[in-house]
């Protein structure tokens, strides 16, 4: 039995949101700062034939951009084509629903080494952390929330292992 759309609230909605970018600067940051150090590198050798530049600020230079690049991958390019691709399964309804009570709901603190925030609806399982790069519904207890124990929800999901919240309403009323 599934319900109208009048009958519920949109509590968090993938396609409503906007891609958080925060977590990239870093290594955006860290590309220019260590391109500068590899082209003044370059160029005191082009021109001096040599570099006076420490041997070690020059490896942080050549290693820093790995690294960088590789932050920018993991934080930024990565998560926002996952964030594409959930706006896109949202909007063109490539995705499941389940409707039911919250159950076996177990709150997470959201950090780091400690367990996701967990529950059931109709024995669909959902488990997420605070996680600002991740496309779909990571808000825990500790940052507001609402899912609880007994709760009638209705939940737009991507089946994968842990299933994707793209949209989640709760009941009015419930």
């Amino acid at each position: 039995m599934i319900g109208s759309n009048m009958d519920y609230k949109i509590v968090f909605d993938v396609s409503e949101g906007q891609f958080q970018w925060w977590p990239s600067i870093g290594g955006i940051t860290s590309i220019l700062i260590c391109a500068f150090i590899i082209v003044i590198d370059r160029m005191q050798i082009r021109k001096q034939g040599t570099s006076y530049i420490p041997s070690k600020i020059r490896i942080f230079g050549y290693g820093g951009i790995l690294i960088s690049i590789a932050w920018l991958f993991s934080f930024g390019i990565i998560p926002y084509r996952q964030y594409q691709e959930c706006q896109y399964l949202l909007q063109t309804g490539v995705f499941s629903i389940v409707e039911g009570r919250v159950e076996h709901f177990q709150p997470g603190s959201g950090a780091q080494g400690q367990p996701p925030e967990r529950f059931d609806v109709q024995n669909v399982k959902f488990e997420y952390k605070d996680n600002p790069v991740d496309c779909g519904f990571s808000q825990t207890s500790g940052q507001g929330d609402p899912v609880k124990n007994g709760l009638y929800v209705k939940i737009s999901y991507i089946p994968r292992d842990p299933n994707t919240i793209l949209r989640l309403e709760i009941k009015k009323n419930s």
